[in-house]
């Protein structure tokens, strides 16, 4: 299980939190806590919205990762 998640890569603020909620459907969702940037990210999948592990690792991942 991922236990940090990285910071944002929008703004690379490390103030990033992961929350579940239900919108319709349960949902994982990522939000960053810098107040000018607040990115919020969500992955529209059932396998991540399922399984916040998974949503937790989609959110770690980067493009240029080998």
């Amino acid at each position: 299980m991922v236990e940090k998640l990285k910071p944002c890569p929008f703004c690379g603020s490390k103030l990033v939190n992961h929350t579940r909620g239900i919108i319709g459907a349960p949902i994982v969702y990522m939000k960053c806590g810098n107040p000018e940037c607040g990115a919020i990210v969500s992955f529209d999948n059932d396998a991540c919205n399922l399984l916040p592990e998974k949503a937790l690792t989609m959110w770690n991942r980067r493009a240029d990762d080998d």
